[in-house]
């Protein structure tokens, strides 16, 4: 149900990125299971929209689309009938253009449509994070239960992606989201969340390396103007902080001794903007997306079927 944010409802939130499109800043939202992207405004009372999906879910191998004479794929975005969105993110260089994946396949959206860029071929099982350089031309995708990451040349013509990481060397369990490191000029730390904890992908040197001192089921990852990296930890209801040149880690907002239980609520109001300190819970907690501009930060939280803002510590940014 869309709305003001605070009457919405959503089902599941996976990802969150932002959103500057026409003048308005704004908020995307994969909310997976109502099988569609939403947009919220950040403005008055912080109206809900939905960017992509019918609400129902595709059919097929081709996920967001179904197949055949079903197909939904190169649509209108309010006529796609998305399978499970799990991340969307924009293109840093053609504005209001993002990329979306859902189960097996990548789309890209230039605000009107939806058109498929690569399908389950490509080895990509749940696709639960992308990444994209800030030139645009090197697009990451995870394999959450495939548990490989690939690389894609969307502004290269005929040119094949490729594996950087696949099952059989077991340097990823379980990836999920994705952020590139704000310091490294050019694009060349890529920080990757996973069911053990976040590890950091050089790619000049294609070397995997563990970020975080202790083992940790993450989910969302993000990263400060200052270097600082920002994730969830699903199992413990937690945000935490890490600097990567100290490897010092710090709880930001959540319980971190809690275990989060897996409560269905469907119809709680979404939305609350709210504040947590330390002590307060997560349920959940999957994306993270920093907004600086705003010292804040929005956490998806997944089995509460809503968003979190928490204020970000200034030496954070």
């Amino acid at each position: 149900m869309n709305g003001p944010a605070l009457e919405a409802k959503f089902r599941e939130p996976r990802a969150i990125c932002l959103c500057e499109d026409d003048g308005i800043e704004s908020v995307l939202l994969a909310d997976t299971d109502n099988h569609s992207i939403k947009r919220i405004e950040f403005r008055g009372d912080m109206q809900v929209t939905t960017y992509a999906g019918t609400g129902r879910m595709g059919k097929g191998s081709g996920s967001g689309s179904g197949s055949g004479s079903d197909s939904q794929f190169d649509r209108p975005l309010l006529e796609c009938a998305m399978q499970h969105p799990m991340c969307v993110i924009p293109d840093p260089i053609t504005r209001g253009v993002y990329w979306i994946s859902d189960i097996y396949n990548i789309f890209k959206s230039d605000g009107k449509n939806l058109s498929l860029f690569v399908d389950q071929q490509a080895g990509l099982n749940h696709v639960y994070g992308l990444a994209i350089s800030s030139d645009g031309q090197q697009l990451y995708a995870t394999g959450g239960f495939s548990n490989n990451i690939k690389r894609f040349y969307p502004r290269a013509i005929n040119k094949p992606g490729e594996m950087i990481v696949t099952e059989t060397e077991r340097a990823v369990e379980r990836p999920r989201h994705m952020a590139w490191c704000k310091l490294a000029v050019p694009d060349s730390v890529l920080y990757i969340a996973s069911i053990l904890g976040i590890r950091k992908y050089d790619v000049a040197s294609k070397q995997m390396s563990t970020l975080t001192p202790r083992q940790l089921d993450t989910w969302g990852v993000d990263v400060t103007s200052k270097g600082i990296v920002m994730f969830t930890a699903v199992s413990e209801g937690c945000v935490y902080a890490i600097d990567p040149r100290t490897k010092v880690m710090e709880a930001v907002a959540g319980s971190p001794l809690l275990t989060a239980g897996r409560v269905v609520t469907p119809d709680k109001p979404a939305f609350p903007v709210v504040d947590p300190s330390l002590g307060d819970k997560f349920r959940s907690c999957y994306g993270i997306r920093l907004i600086e501009s705003r010292g804040i930060a929005l956490v998806a939280e997944f089995d509460a079927h809503r968003i979190k803002c928490i204020t970000l510590p200034h030496r954070f940014h």
